[in-house]
């Protein structure tokens, strides 16, 4: 989220964004979000979000390291430390599309966590392909069901996509599709990859109550602290 924005400089470590010809310089943050129960959000840790690390590293550093800071970037300094301040947590990162890459995923691993990632087209079009093309082969991994508000659902999931990353790391996990009719006729879709199983028993679970719920963060999360004082 936006901690600080100014149009002048405020320090060596600004964040900077171009919106046509004019320089805004930013402050932000990332925040670990306990989802809890009853519709509560508990922040657990913050990291903060800057050029520090790009800035004190020396021109000789990769060009990663000199890259300006960025959530991908600040992501697996957060959860090393949700990680060291609770050591025997099960943890599952449920994040946007921006995570589902190899870095998302090796942060993830490298701390001992689930994840739980949005799946856009976009973001991954080989992988989305590939998805969308093994959803065909298995007609069978399909659930149904109506909500309680006449809501109609329909889940399907691939287990075992394979997936190489940027830098060469193999990955294997599996995704998940869910497809809402409202009884108005509306219709929505949303996906996601996943290191938790998913199979007829789990996948209407691992959809409603882990990646329906990244909304929460926004609205009760970073809207309240934002905005109520």
């Amino acid at each position: 989220t936006g901690y600080l924005v100014f149009h002048q400089r405020h320090c060596a470590y600004c964040l900077t964004q171009q919106h046509g010809e004019t320089t805004v310089y930013m402050h932000q943050v990332l925040e670990a979000k306990l989802l809890g129960p009853g519709g509560t959000v508990f922040s657990l840790a913050t990291e903060f979000i800057d050029n520090r690390v790009a800035r004190d590293t020396p021109a000789r550093g990769t060009p990663e390291e000199r890259k300006q800071d960025c959530e991908l970037k600040a992501l697996p300094r957060l959860l090393a430390r949700v990680r060291a301040r609770f050591p025997p947590l099960r943890i599952c990162v449920v994040g946007d599309s921006q995570f589902a890459c190899g870095a998302g995923f090796q942060a993830a691993k490298d701390c001992k966590c689930d994840y739980l990632h949005v799946f856009k087209q976009g973001r991954t079009p080989a992988l989305w392909q590939d998805f969308q093309g093994l959803l065909k082969l298995c007609p069978d991994q399909r659930v149904e069901w109506t909500t309680p508000q006449k809501t109609h659902q329909v889940y399907r999931w691939v287990n075992d996509l394979d997936y190489e990353d940027s830098e060469g790391r193999p990955w294997q996990f599996h995704a998940l599709a869910c497809q809402q009719t409202t009884k108005e006729g509306e219709q929505t879709q949303w996906a996601w990859v996943t290191s938790l199983a998913v199979d007829r028993d789990t996948v209407v679970d691992v959809a409603l109550r882990g990646g329906r719920q990244r909304w929460r963060e926004e609205n009760e999360g970073f809207n309240t602290q934002k905005n109520s004082g």
